[in-house]
């Protein structure tokens, strides 16, 4: 069975959008984003990717579970960083966004060290 437009949306964001160029963030996000958790507003979060991909270009997010009910996507991710040194770390992720008219318009997150 295919997932739902909203849990597609955002399971695309992890797989290609956060992947790619920032300028293609707006594919997924609305103008009027707003972020609960980091990064204030889509220009915020384009900038904080931006260095991110700079400092870690082998990043890899990857799904762990995925729920969406209504307007509302969870997702639990886990972020494998490869440093320059050869170093790996892993960060745990969960957040929620909500959708409307197929664009994500918020944000809530939280993400802290695996160990």
């Amino acid at each position: 069975m295919a997932p739902s437009p909203t849990k597609a949306l955002v399971l695309s964001l992890y797989k290609d959008g956060f992947a790619g160029d920032p300028r293609g963030l707006n594919r997924y996000f609305a103008p009027n984003f707003k972020d609960h958790s980091f990064f204030g507003d889509l220009k915020g979060l384009k900038v904080a990717l931006q260095a991110f991909r700079t400092a870690y270009p082998n990043v890899q997010w990857r799904v762990e579970q995925l729920v969406a009910e209504g307007d509302k996507v969870a997702v639990h991710v886990t972020v494998i960083i490869r440093g320059h040194t050869g170093t790996t770390r892993t960060i745990g992720s969960t957040s929620i966004y909500r959708v409307v008219q197929g664009k994500i318009v918020e944000h809530w997150g939280h993400g802290e060290p695996l160990f």
